[in-house]
């Protein structure tokens, strides 16, 4: 692949984005001097037209550790985000429950 084209689909892929919502949920990620918002949450938002946070530290402290699953469930059913970028314990969210959001989201 010449420069030329490698250039023009970035572009493209640029361009797509900008139409795309993507949402951050790990544990801290509203901390914006923390390390996974500043490597990932700010990079990568910038080229998204909106950025969703589920911060797994907050929610838990605020909601109890039993709740964030559908917590969860209902932010993705709100917002309908394209793209998830997520991490978890296996403390947080088991290993069924990822499964069954990996199907949700692609749906």
């Amino acid at each position: 692949m010449n420069k030329e084209s490698k250039d023009l689909n970035l572009k493209e892929l640029e361009k797509k984005l900008k139409n795309k919502k993507i949402m951050f949920c790990f544990w801290d990620c509203e901390n914006k001097d923390g390390d996974g918002y500043q490597n990932w949450c700010l990079p990568i938002g910038k080229s998204f037209k909106k950025t969703i946070f589920f911060d797994l530290k907050k929610k838990r402290l605020d909601y109890g550790p039993k709740n964030i699953k559908e917590l969860l469930f209902k932010k993705i059913i709100q917002e309908k985000p394209s793209f998830i970028i997520l991490t978890f314990s296996s403390q947080q969210l088991s290993h069924k429950i990822f499964l069954i959001f990996l199907y949700s989201c692609s749906i």
